[in-house]
Order: structure tokens, then C-alpha cells, then sequence
């Protein structure tokens, strides 16, 4: 079995730019865990993945994982919202990508 076997072939990409939610929607509405992460250029710069959207919040110092927080915290979930909307693909995806 090769790669090309399963691979999508139609590229899905997101802007540094766009909001988490863009990015979600675009995941959902694809059937994708990640999309590539693409400039004005159309030059990659990163990648974003379900991973990157379930962990922790941005600027948080708690060792908890974010999902576990959100279950257990109410608060948690009330900002959740907000946090889809304003963050950014940016503040979230991974951009060494020669890892």
C-alpha cells in the first residue's frame, strides 16, 4: 500500500490570519485533522492540527491538558466561545516543520 492510496489529493489550506474557528470548520467540513498553513504567497508556513485546537489556551500556565480542563471546569467551556473566535491559526499551529 502506498501514501497515494489514502492521501487527499485536493489541498486544503488555512491563513496564518484566519481565526481557530476558520480553521475548525474547515477540518470539520473536509473530514481533515490538519490543514497546511499558507501565506499571501501561497508559501507554506506552517500546519495546523485537532491537536493544536484541543491543547491548552494560549498565554495558560497550567500543566492540566485542556480538554481535561474543560470537562471539569464550567467556566472553561463559557470562554471556549471566545477563544474559537478571536485566537488566531498563528498563536496555535506549528511552524518548524523540519522536525
Amino acid at each position: 500500500m502506498k501514501v497515494g492510496d489514502f492521501m487527499a489529493t485536493r489541498v486544503v489550506t488555512v491563513h496564518p490570519d484566519s481565526s481557530i474557528m476558520d480553521a475548525a470548520q474547515l477540518m470539520s467540513k473536509h473530514h481533515l485533522s490538519g490543514l497546511p498553513v499558507v501565506d499571501d504567497n501561497g508559501h507554506l508556513v506552517g500546519i495546523v492540527t485537532e491537536h493544536d485546537l484541543l491543547r491548552r489556551p494560549i498565554g495558560s500556565g497550567s500543566q492540566q491538558p485542556y480538554w481535561l480542563q474543560l470537562k471539569i471546569e464550567r467556566a472553561a467551556v463559557a470562554k471556549e466561545a471566545v477563544r474559537f473566535d478571536e485566537a488566531k491559526v498563528k498563536e496555535v499551529m506549528t511552524s518548524d516543520l523540519r522536525r
